[in-house]
């Protein structure tokens, strides 16, 4: 029997022989695609639901309906469709897709036409391939490590098996092999690990931390290193003469030519308004150079990285005045362009079901197919985060199909990396939960009288530990599912409840009065954490209904509540170009005279203000520099500030001791977040001695997770209470992702 043919336009559709061929020419389409295709030329005419292809095409697998819409963008791409009036698929809304071109049907069989050959590998410098060779034919297969070989019909497999934690994964210019940073040694350090056998091979042994690699298109690995005070190293990927690039800097990339290197300041990414600069440098000696400076002015978080044409940046991030947004840049001038969403891949995203922020309103990083026309995100979707893909046409930048789910992982999916031939991805699958531990303290002379325990269940991230007045309760903010909830726990018997039920509202800086009786918090909506709204609420500490409070001021930002429950701490909204302002508001007050203004800063915001146990000071953060911010110390009843700590890093959430002579602060002045402590002579307004560490968590395996927003630290007279991010985690290869 002759097979179906269908001819519309120029296209011809062979379902016998699944060929899809515009004037006699084969176009390849993934199969999905094609079935599509198929069933919608076969019901031309007519709106075929949603539920019919799901059920018809993917026959009955569990599938996201994102894999639906990109299979009708890659047919649209195929016949032209993708931009303008729709000719031969249009979008029912609410329903499904209809074929509306006229389409002629016969039983010719056309002339036969081969398929096309499958995409070959780009060919690299014959060095690198040596070196490759070299690395994991003689040293890796000596260093053989049992691991199963990849099943050719496998889509996503584990490439490396130890205990700890292997993330930061970056491929070879050649492909056939992934560098990853890895603590089996007991420090973190660079190796490297073939695909195709053995096990991994550790090119880096620094005493100091040596992560964040990338691999250059001629076979050299630039990472960020600890060691003397911190900067960028190069050396020969396999091992060799190590070279240091730049004093400082994190989270480097080299550019697509190879021939500059990509990398922010600050370790934080965007995060805060600190870590906004960005550098790129070169291999000729010349010091880095700052770029872009007025556009990322224009973001309060993002992450960035190289278009695949070396001559342009990439950026993804929370825009003050777009919102969440895609822009691209010409590095050396120009105008930046945004990237637009077309209507399936607005809708895709659903109503906030999906999100390539985090749980702390920080973009997610992304990578670029070298072609140009896919983005690769880590997002988050019901809670869970994983990678997904965007098409994106290279001319316009405009993102034209997905989001399509690529992996289907419980764990954190992170440190996303595309392969030279676009086929495959590497990722760390990181097994990751934060709970609350309880540190012996004795908070007086500031040293840790044992190791701690965990306090809270490791179903749920706990964060934001907030005390009670007199220490036998403690409240903290439960991330579960994507929302966010608030409990409390009971010290003396580990009891918990349920306070706050998780829903639309974030709800941030929670704390009690000082009568124990009644929870306050700001109570935040929207998708964006410049534009959402906000709220001052105070409930009974039993659970009851929220009330909002009436306050004088908009407050950004809540911070501690007065001992006799009138003034709440805050920083005002910002104000032109004066930032936030630190201040007393009466609370439930209306009138000018209910706000009372501490401190401001013209150049800059002021944060995270503790008021001391007698009331008589106030703790507070100012950023200082890139990446860097000081605690400084001013009387409640108004005057100076003192300098508490240099700025020359970052120092963030002080909190006093109940004695009032010690403040306790989070810094990363050692790599990683960690509580420190100064002393402070609160009669004289003095501060003492030097600052000195606390905690020592100084891997990714266990650390204070740099959430920038729902963070804190809990000091009472015997204890110290820190949320600890507990991870580990494997490089995996997905295969196929160009399919």
């Amino acid at each position: 029997m002759p097979g179906r043919l269908y001819s519309f336009g120029p296209f011809r559709v062979d379902v016998a022989k699944r060929l899809f061929l515009r004037d006699g020419t084969p176009v390849p389409l993934p199969a999905k695609a094609f079935d599509l295709l198929v069933l919608l030329v076969e019901r031309r005419g007519q709106v075929v639901d949603k539920e019919e292809i799901l059920t018809n095409i993917w026959r009955g697998a569990i599938v996201e309906e994102n894999n639906l819409a990109r299979s009708i963008s890659t047919l649209r791409k195929a016949l032209d469709d993708a931009h303008g009036e729709h000719r031969y698929i249009i979008t029912v809304p609410g329903r499904g897709y209809e074929f509306v071109a006229d389409v002629d049907p016969s039983d010719a069989i056309p002339e036969r036409h081969d398929r096309p050959a499958p995409r070959r590998r780009r060919a690299f410098a014959a060095a690198v391939v040596a070196l490759a060779a070299v690395g994991a034919g003689v040293y890796l297969a000596r260093q053989g490590e049992d691991r199963p070989e990849p099943s050719v019909a496998s889509q996503l497999w584990q490439l490396t098996f130890a205990e700890g934690w292997q993330g930061e994964p970056v491929w070879s210019p050649d492909g056939r092999m992934v560098a990853f940073t890895s603590n089996r040694s007991g420090n973190m350090d660079i190796w490297v690990q073939a695909l195709d056998s053995g096990g991994p091979l550790q090119v880096t042994a620094s005493p100091a931390h040596d992560t964040q690699p990338d691999w250059s298109r001629d076979g050299r690995l630039v990472y960020r290193s600890d060691r003397e005070g911190g900067g960028l190293y190069l050396l020969p990927a396999l091992g060799g003469q190590e070279r240091q690039l730049s004093t400082f800097g994190y989270h480097p990339r080299w550019s697509p030519d190879g021939t500059r290197v990509l990398f922010q300041r600050s370790n934080f990414q965007g995060r805060v308004a600190t870590a906004r600069e960005v550098y790129t440098v070169g291999l000729d000696g010349q010091p880095p150079r700052r770029v872009l400076d007025e556009l990322f002015a224009q973001f309060a978080t993002f992450t960035a990285a190289w278009h695949p044409d070396s001559k342009r940046i990439s950026i993804w991030g929370s825009h003050l005045t777009d919102g969440p947004s895609f822009w691209t840049a010409p590095l050396d001038g120009g105008r930046p362009v945004k990237s637009q969403l077309a209507d399936e891949v607005r809708a895709g995203f659903g109503e906030g079901t999906l999100r390539f922020i985090d749980g702390d309103n920080a973009p997610l990083p992304f990578t670029w197919s070298r072609s140009g026309d896919t983005l690769y995100f880590e997002g988050v979707s019901r809670g869970v985060r994983n990678v997904w893909r965007i098409d994106v046409d290279p001319s316009t930048l405009q993102w034209t199909g997905g989001p399509e789910r690529l992996t289907t992982s419980a764990d954190l999916s992170e440190g996303v990396s595309l392969s030279p031939d676009g086929t495959k991805l590497a990722l760390a699958v990181r097994k990751e939960r934060t709970r609350l531990w309880s540190l012996p303290l004795d908070a007086a002379s500031g040293k840790l009288l044992g190791p701690g325990d965990a306090i809270t269940t490791n179903t749920v991230d706990a964060l934001t530990p907030v005390l009670s007045r007199d220490g036998e309760k403690l409240l903290f903010a439960a991330e579960r599912g994507g929302a966010q909830e608030i409990w409390e726990r009971t010290l003396a018997d580990g009891g918990e409840r349920m306070i706050v039920p998780g829903d639309k509202y974030r709800r941030v800086s929670p704390m009690y009065s000082h009568d124990n009786r009644r929870v306050m918090y700001l109570r935040t909506l929207g998708p964006d954490v410049v534009t959402a709204t906000r709220e001052v609420v105070t409930i009974p500490a039993s659970g009851g209904p929220e009330q909002a409070l009436r306050t004088a001021a908009p407050v950004a930002r809540l911070f501690d509540w007065s001992s006799d429950g009138s003034w709440i701490l805050a920083a005002l909204q910002e104000k032109s170009a004066r930032g936030y302002e630190l201040a007393f508001v009466r609370a439930d007050g209306t009138g000018p005279a209910d706000v009372r203004v501490l401190a401001t800063d013209p150049a800059t915001n002021l944060f995270k203000a503790r008021l001391s146990t007698d009331q008589r000071w106030v703790a507070y953060v100012a950023p200082t520099g890139p990446g860097a911010s000081a605690i400084y110390l001013v009387p409640a009843a108004g005057g100076a500030p003192v300098a508490l700590t240099s700025g020359d890093s970052f120092d963030d959430r002080p909190r006093w001791s109940p004695d009032g002579r010690v403040v306790y602060f989070l810094s990363s002045r050692s790599g990683f977040l960690n509580v420190w402590g100064r002393r402070f002579d609160a009669d004289r307004g003095l501060a003492a001695g030097d600052a000195f560490p606390v905690t020592r968590f100084d891997s990714p395996a266990q650390m204070v997770p740099p959430r920038m927003i729902q963070l804190g630290v809990a000091i009472a007279s015997d204890r110290l209470i820190v949320p600890v991010s507990e991870g580990s985690g494997n490089v995996w290869i997905l295969d196929g992702v160009d399919q």
